[in-house]
């Protein structure tokens, strides 16, 4: 968290560095696994609508590869609704 608690930095699941940029100043320091909802700025930096810290005990077993693969899988399915 920056010093102004307007942002913070993930890691996503493909390791890329985001840069979430929020509504509204942190009150508390986030950590952990993150999970994080909002509009996408740019490639790198996404404005956050709202956040959720995982329990320790789910972090600690969170296999990151996987959802990496369950994301590619669903990206390259075309979507037959449309």
């Amino acid at each position: 968290t920056n010093p102004k608690g307007d942002s913070f930095e993930i890691k996503s699941t493909d390791n890329q560095v985001i840069t979430i940029s929020m509504r509204s100043p942190l009150t508390v320091p986030v950590a952990g696994l993150v999970e994080v909802h909002g509009i996408v700025k740019d490639r790198s930096t996404l404005i956050c609508d709202y956040y959720m810290e995982f329990p320790k005990e789910i972090a600690e077993t969170y296999e990151a590869d996987l959802t990496n693969e369950v994301v590619k899988v669903i990206h390259s399915v075309p979507n037959v609704r449309t």
